[in-house]
C-alpha cells in the first residue's frame, strides 16, 4: 500500500515537471519569435533608411538581402525551432527549480536520479529513503508555484524593442513617404539598376480638388529634402497653354521646432481669386517636376444621377426592380414602395422630396448621395431639393410624374364540363376551373343552390383548394362529391365559381363565372338514352356497311377498267371517279372513328351508372376496339398509295394501288360484318339485363307502396294512386323493351323459339296489368284491404317475372358459351389434325432428292391440305362473329398458314425442294400458334360468365381500400415532421416505420393483383402509377419525412382505390385515357429460316407443354400430348 502511494507521488512529480517544461519551452519560443521579428524589423529599417540616403548598387543590395535572409533563418532556427526540437531534460528543469526554490534541499534532483534504483539497486541504497525523498519532493513541489522559474521579463523587454522598431518604421514611412516608397521599391527589385534618388520632393495641396465656382483657391507647395530657394509654378486653363510664375521660398525663424514648422505657412504658395474655370497646375525646380494636378470648378448642388428602386407589394410576387436611367418618373401599382437615390455633383448636407400636395419627406445623406422613400398611393408629382456642405441650395429642380397603376380584377371560367349536364350514379362532378389574375389569388369558392320541384334553397359556399396561389393563370381540377346533398331524381343544382385576388393593399377583388346546372336523372331515363344510342350505333354501322359494299363494287369496276388502259391514256373523268372513291373511303373512315368515340362515351355512361356487369363492359370495350380496328393499316396504306398514284398519274402504280384497295376493302367488309354481329349480340344481352333490373325495381316499388298502404289511414290512400299509376306506366315501358328483346333474340337465335314465345307472352299471361288497374281503382276508393291484396299479388308476380327473366338470361349465356366452346373445340381438333398431316408431308418432302420428279405428286397432297385450311379459316371467320375470344390474331395466323401452303404448292410443282420445305416449316409454325391461341380462346370462353374471378378481385380491392384508409388516418394523427428525429418521440418514430411497412404491404398486394388479373388489364387499368405513388409514400415514412405532399399523395391513392372498388375502370376510361388502334403485324415468309427463327417452334412447343397441365377433355388431352411428342421427336432428329 505504501509502495503504491509512493509510486503515485513519483509520477505526479514527473507530470508536474513535464507541464513545467512545456510552459518553459512555450516561453522560449515566444521569446524567439519576438527576437526574430525584431531582427527582421531592424534589418528592414536599416536597409530602407540607408537606401534613402544613397542608392545601393545591385551587388550590394543582393548581398545585403542575402545576408539578411541568412541571419533571419539562423535566428529563427536558433531562437524558435531549437527550443522545440532540443527541449531541456527533466533534470535540467529540476536544477532550475531547486536554484529558484532552496527549500527543496536537493530532494527534487535526488528524487529523479534515485528513482531508477527502485528497479535496479546495485549500490544497495535504502529504498525507504528513496521513497521518502520522492514523497517529500512531491509534497514540496505541490505547494509551490514552480512556474516562477520562467522569466517573462525578457519577453517584455524584447516586445518593447520590437515595438520601438515598429514605431520607427511607421514614423519613417509617414514622415518621409516618398523616401520610404522609393527605398522599398528599390529593395523589391534587387536586380534592377537605379539611379540616385531625387534630392527633394514636392508635396502639394490641395492636389486634385473640386471647388465651387467663384471661390478662391490657394495652392500650397512644400518641399521634402534639400529645399530650393525658388521654384517655377505652372498652370493652364482647359484648352490653353501653360502659364509660368516664379515663387520664392518663405523662411521660418530658426528657433521653430519641427512640429511648429509643419503647422506654419508652406514653403511656396499661390492664390487664385474667384475661379471660374477648371485648370491644371504643377511645380518644377532644378529639373524636378511634381505630378500634374487639377482644380475642377463645380456649380451649386444638382442631381447628376438618379436611381429608383421599386419594392412592389408582397402579394404581387414581383421582384424588386432597379431603374438607373436618370428618369425619376414613377409608374407602379398602388402600394409600391419606391426608394429614390439621387447622386449630386458634390457632397450634400441635406435633401428633401417635395410632393405636388406640398408635403415634404426628408432624405438620408451619405456623401453626395441623397436617399428617400415614398409609397405610391395616387397620381401626382415630386421634385428634389438639395443643399451642399456650404449651404448652397439646388436651383430649378426637375419635376417628375407619379402614375399609380390599379390591380386588375381576376377572371374565372368553368372549362369542364362547361355546360349543363346530368349527374351519374357516383354523384361526383369533375370540374376544371380556369382562373387568372395579374398577381395571384387568395381564395376560390364554389357557390351552389339546390332547386327541387321549383323551390330554390339558400346559396351555400364550398372552398376549393388552389394548388399555387402565386401563379397568375392556372386550371384548377376539383372532384365535387354531391352525395351528401341527398338529391332526388329531377333535382337541379345551380353552381358557379367565385375567385378572389390577393390584393392586400386595396382589398381583394372578386370575379364570378357563368352559372351551370347539374341534374340528377332517373335510372330509367339513363337506360333509355343508352339503349337509344346503341340502336343508333348499329344503324350507323349498317349504313357504313352498305356504303362499303357499294364502294367495294365501284372499286372492282374501276380496277377492271384500269386494267384495260395502257400508257397515259386515262381520261380526266376516270381520274375524278378514282378521287371520289378515295374521298368516300376517307369519309367512311371518319364515320367509323366517330362511332368508336360515341361508343366510348356510351361505355363511360354505363360504367358511371352501373348499368351492366363487368363481363358485359369487357365485351363492349372489346367491340369498341374492333370498331377502331375496322380501318386496317393495310387499308390506310392502300389509300395513301392510291392518293400518291393519282398525284403522279403513274398507270402501273394506279393498278397496283387499286388491287390493294380491293383486298383491303374485302377485309374491311369482313370486320364490319363481325362488329355488327357482335354488337347486336351484346345489345341483346344488355337489353335482357336492363329488363331484369326494371323488373326488380318495379317489384321494389310495389313492395314500398304496399308498406305505405298498410301504414296509411283510409282517407290518405287516394294520395298513393298516382304512384301506382306511375308503376303501371313503367310496366308498359317494360313490355315494349321485352318485345324489342324477343325480336332481336329471334333474329340472332339466342334462345329456343318456345322459350322466346313464353317470354313474349309473359306480361299478358301474368295478370300484372289487371292487378295494377284494380289497385289504382281500390286506392281511389280508399279500399285498404282490396288495394293491399292487389298490391301483394302484383309484387309477387313481378318478382316471379324477374326470376323468369334471370333464368332465361342464364340459359342464354350458358347456351352461348356451350355453342362457342363446342365450335372452338371442333376448330382446334381440325387444326391439330391438319398440323399432323402437314408434318407427315413435311417429313416425306424432306427425305426426297432436290429435283425429284415425285415432288410434283406431293403438290396434290399439299393442295388438299390447303383446301382443309381454307375450310378451317371459314369456320374461324364464322366463329369470330359469335365471340370475341376468337380474335384477329387467330384469323391472321391461320391465314398465314394457308398462304404458306399455297407457296409450298407452287414450289413443289417447280421441284424447288429447299424453298418448299421452308414454307412447310413456316406452315407448321403458324398452325402451332393458331392452336395455342385457340386453346387460350377456349380457356377464356369456359371462364366467361362464370369463374371469372371478379368477386375475388372486388374482395381484394375492398381489403386494400380499408388498409389504405387506416394508414392515411394514422399518418394524419402523427402530423407532419421534417425528418429531424429530435422532434419525434421514440414511439412516434416506431409508428412511422410500422406505417411504412404497412404501406409497402399494400403496394405488394396491388402488384400481385395486377399480375393475377393481367389478362384483364382493361378492367383494372394502369395500376403502375398507383404503385409508384405508394413507393414515394414508403420512402417518406421510412425517412421520417412526412409533409403535406405525403398526406396529399395518400389521399390520391385512397381515392384511386375507392374508384377502382366502385367502378373498376371508371378512372382509366376517362378523358385522359386515349385508346390506340391495334395494328396487324404482317410477317412475310423468309427465303431461308435462320437458326434463331427455328427457335420459334421451341417457344410454341413450350407453350403447348404448359397447356398440357391444364384441364381439358380426355380426347383433346391425349391429342395434345401426342402432338407435342411428335414435335419433340422432330426437334431431336434435327
Amino acid at each position: 500500500m505504501k509502495n503504491e502511494k509512493n509510486s503515485e507521488s513519483f509520477w505526479a512529480l514527473v507530470n508536474r515537471l513535464k507541464l513545467l517544461r512545456h510552459s518553459y519551452i512555450k516561453n522560449r519560443v515566444i521569446q524567439g519569435i519576438l527576437i526574430f521579428l525584431s531582427f527582421a524589423l531592424g534589418l528592414g529599417f536599416l536597409g530602407l533608411w540607408t537606401n534613402s540616403i544613397f542608392v545601393f548598387p545591385v551587388l550590394a543590395r543582393v548581398a545585403y538581402l542575402g545576408m539578411t535572409a541568412l541571419l533571419l533563418v539562423i535566428s529563427f532556427s536558433y531562437f524558435c525551432l531549437r527550443p522545440i526540437f532540443h527541449p531541456p531534460s527533466l533534470q535540467d528543469i529540476a536544477l532550475r527549480v531547486e536554484a529558484k526554490f532552496p527549500e527543496f534541499h536537493n530532494r527534487l534532483i535526488a528524487a529523479l536520479q534515485l528513482s531508477r534504483n527502485l528497479r535496479e539497486n546495485p549500490e544497495g541504497y535504502s529504498t525507504d529513503m528513496i521513497l521518502a525523498v520522492i514523497q517529500q519532493a512531491d509534497l514540496t513541489s505541490a505547494r509551490l508555484n514552480l512556474k516562477k522559474i520562467i522569466d517573462k521579463t525578457i519577453i517584455n523587454k524584447i516586445s518593447r524593442v520590437a515595438a520601438g522598431l515598429v514605431v520607427f518604421s511607421l514614423a519613417f514611412a509617414l514622415i518621409f513617404p516618398g523616401a520610404f516608397k522609393n527605398s522599398f521599391y528599390i529593395f523589391s527589385h534587387p536586380l534592377t539598376e537605379f539611379v540616385s534618388p531625387q534630392k527633394f520632393f514636392f508635396v502639394i495641396s490641395p492636389g486634385d480638388k473640386e471647388v465651387v465656382k467663384y471661390s478662391d483657391v490657394k495652392i500650397k507647395i512644400n518641399v521634402e529634402g534639400e529645399k530650393p530657394k525658388d521654384i517655377n509654378f505652372f498652370w493652364r486653363n482647359q484648352g490653353s497653354g501653360w502659364n509660368r510664375e516664379k515663387l520664392s521660398r518663405k523662411t521660418h525663424p530658426s528657433d521653430l521646432k519641427a512640429h511648429q514648422i509643419a503647422k506654419a505657412e508652406p514653403d511656396f504658395s499661390h492664390q487664385f481669386k474667384e475661379v471660374k474655370r477648371s485648370f491644371e497646375y504643377y511645380a518644377e525646380a532644378k529639373g524636378v517636376e511634381s505630378d500634374i494636378y487639377r482644380i475642377t470648378v463645380v456649380d451649386k448642388p444638382r442631381v447628376v444621377g438618379l436611381k429608383l428602386t421599386f419594392i412592389y407589394p408582397r402579394y404581387t410576387q414581383l421582384k424588386t426592380q432597379v431603374v438607373d436611367e436618370n428618369d425619376g418618373s414613377i409608374t407602379a401599382i398602388g402600394g409600391t414602395k419606391v426608394k429614390i437615390e439621387a447622386r449630386a455633383n458634390k457632397e450634400l448636407e441635406k435633401g428633401e422630396i417635395v410632393f405636388s400636395d406640398l408635403t415634404r419627406s426628408q432624405t438620408k445623406i451619405k456623401g453626395n448621395v441623397a436617399t428617400g422613400e415614398m409609397v405610391v398611393k395616387k397620381d401626382g408629382s415630386y421634385f428634389l431639393e438639395l443643399w451642399d456642405k456650404s449651404g448652397n441650395k439646388s436651383q430649378d429642380p426637375i419635376e417628375y410624374r407619379i402614375t399609380r397603376l390599379d390591380d386588375q380584377f381576376p377572371f374565372v371560367e368553368i372549362l369542364e364540363p362547361g355546360f349543363d349536364r346530368d349527374l351519374t350514379e357516383s354523384m361526383r362532378a369533375p370540374l376544371m376551373i380556369r382562373i387568372s389574375d395579374d398577381y395571384g389569388f387568395s381564395s376560390l369558392k364554389l357557390v351552389y343552390q339546390i332547386i327541387s320541384e321549383g323551390n330554390e334553397s339558400d346559396e351555400k359556399t364550398l372552398k376549393v383548394d388552389i394548388p399555387s396561389k402565386n401563379q397568375i393563370e392556372m386550371n384548377v381540377e376539383y372532384l365535387w362529391n354531391l352525395s351528401h346533398l341527398l338529391l332526388l331524381p329531377g333535382d337541379l343544382v345551380r353552381y358557379r365559381a367565385l375567385v378572389y385576388d390577393n390584393d392586400s393593399f386595396s382589398g381583394p377583388k372578386k370575379a364570378e363565372s357563368k352559372s351551370y346546372y347539374l341534374r340528377l336523372p332517373s335510372l330509367d331515363e339513363i337506360i333509355a338514352e343508352v339503349e337509344r344510342e346503341q340502336e343508333e350505333q348499329i344503324v350507323d354501322l349498317e349504313t357504313v356497311l352498305r356504303g362499303q359494299r357499294e364502294l367495294k363494287k365501284k372499286i372492282e369496276d374501276l380496277s377492271q377498267e384500269m386494267n384495260r388502259y395502257t400508257g397515259l391514256d386515262m381520261d380526266w373523268q376516270k381520274r375524278q371517279q378514282l378521287e371520289d372513291a378515295l374521298d368516300k373511303q376517307q369519309k367512311l373512315a371518319e364515320d367509323l372513328k366517330d362511332l368508336a368515340q360515341r361508343m366510348d362515351e356510351n361505355i363511360q355512361k354505363i360504367e358511371e351508372n352501373k348499368l351492366a356487369a363487368l363481363e358485359m363492359v369487357e365485351k363492349m370495350m372489346e367491340i369498341k376496339k374492333l370498331m377502331e380496328q375496322i380501318m386496317t393499316p393495310e387499308m390506310k396504306e392502300a389509300m395513301q398509295k392510291l392518293a400518291d398514284a393519282l398525284k403522279n398519274m403513274d398507270p402501273d402504280q394506279l393498278k397496283e394501288a387499286m388491287k390493294k384497295m380491293e383486298i383491303s376493302s374485302e377485309e374491311m367488309l369482313k370486320r364490319l360484318d363481325r362488329t355488327i354481329s357482335l354488337l347486336k349480340r351484346m345489345q341483346a344481352e344488355q337489353k335482357l339485363s336492363h329488363l331484369i333490373k326494371m323488373a326488380e325495381r318495379m317489384a321494389e316499388k310495389q313492395n314500398q307502396l304496399n308498406q305505405n298502404m298498410d301504414a296509411s289511414p283510409k282517407e290518405d290512400l287516394p294520395q298513393l294512386a298516382p304512384d301506382e299509376k306511375k308503376l303501371k306506366e313503367d310496366f308498359s315501358e317494360f313490355e315494349k323493351g321485352l318485345e324489342e328483346f324477343t325480336t332481336l333474340a329471334t333474329e340472332l337465335s339466342l334462345l329456343p323459339q318456345p322459350q322466346l314465345q313464353e317470354l313474349s307472352n309473359m306480361p299478358e299471361e301474368s295478370g300484372i296489368k289487371e292487378d295494377l288497374d284494380r289497385a289504382i281503382s281500390q286506392l281511389s276508393k280508399s279500399d285498404k284491404a282490396g288495394s293491399l291484396k292487389s298490391g301483394k299479388s302484383c309484387s309477387k308476380k313481378l318478382k316471379q317475372m324477374g326470376d323468369q327473366l334471370k333464368s332465361a338470361q342464364e340459359d342464354m349465356l350458358a347456351g352461348q358459351k356451350e355453342e362457342i366452346v363446342k365450335a372452338i373445340r371442333k376448330s382446334l381438333y381440325d387444326v391439330f389434325s391438319l398440323s399432323d398431316n402437314q408434318e407427315q408431308l413435311f417429313d416425306g418432302v424432306s427425305q426426297m432428292e432436290k429435283r425429284d420428279m415425285a415432288l410434283r405428286d406431293l403438290a396434290h397432297n399439299q393442295q388438299n391440305m390447303k383446301t382443309a385450311g381454307l375450310r378451317i379459316s371459314e369456320d374461324l371467320e364464322a366463329l369470330s362473329h359469335l365471340t370475341l375470344f376468337v380474335n384477329a390474331d387467330v384469323l391472321r395466323f391461320m391465314a398465314l398458314s394457308v398462304a404458306s401452303m399455297e407457296e409450298a404448292i407452287r414450289r413443289l410443282d417447280e421441284r424447288q425442294k429447299e424453298i418448299a420445305v421452308d414454307e412447310q416449316r413456316e406452315t407448321i409454325y403458324d398452325l402451332n400458334v393458331t392452336a395455342r391461341k385457340l386453346m387460350q380462346a377456349m380457356k377464356n370462353a369456359e371462364k366467361s360468365c362464370s369463374g371469372s374471378g371478379m368477386d375475388q378481385m372486388f374482395e381484394k380491392m375492398q381489403g386494400m381500400c380499408n388498409k389504405q384508409s387506416g394508414i392515411n388516418e394514422q399518418t394524419q394523427k402523427l402530423g407532419q415532421c421534417d425528418g429531424q428525429t429530435m422532434g419525434l418521440t421514440l414511439s412516434q418514430q416506431a409508428a412511422l416505420q410500422r406505417l411504412a411497412a404497412e404501406q409497402e404491404a399494400v403496394r405488394k398486394a396491388l402488384s400481385e393483383l395486377e399480375s393475377e388479373f393481367g389478362n384483364r388489364s382493361e378492367v383494372l387499368g394502369r395500376l403502375g402509377q398507383m404503385g409508384d405513388e405508394m413507393k414515394k409514400v414508403v420512402g417518406d415514412l421510412e425517412r421520417l419525412h412526412v409533409d403535406q405532399s405525403t398526406i396529399d399523395r395518400q389521399k390520391k391513392i385512397l381515392s384511386r382505390l375507392l374508384d377502382a372498388e366502385k367502378s373498376l375502370r371508371e378512372r382509366d376510361y376517362s378523358k385522359q385515357r386515349r385508346a390506340e388502334t391495334g395494328e396487324d403485324v404482317f410477317r412475310p415468309s423468309p427465303k431461308q429460316l435462320s437458326p434463331s427463327e427455328t427457335q420459334k417452334e421451341g417457344t410454341a412447343k413450350d407453350d403447348l407443354s404448359r397447356f398440357i397441365q391444364e384441364a381439358y377433355p380426355k380426347e383433346y388431352e391425349q391429342l395434345i400430348k401426342d402432338y407435342f411428342k411428335a414435335l419433340s421427336e422432330e426437334r431431336m432428329r434435327k
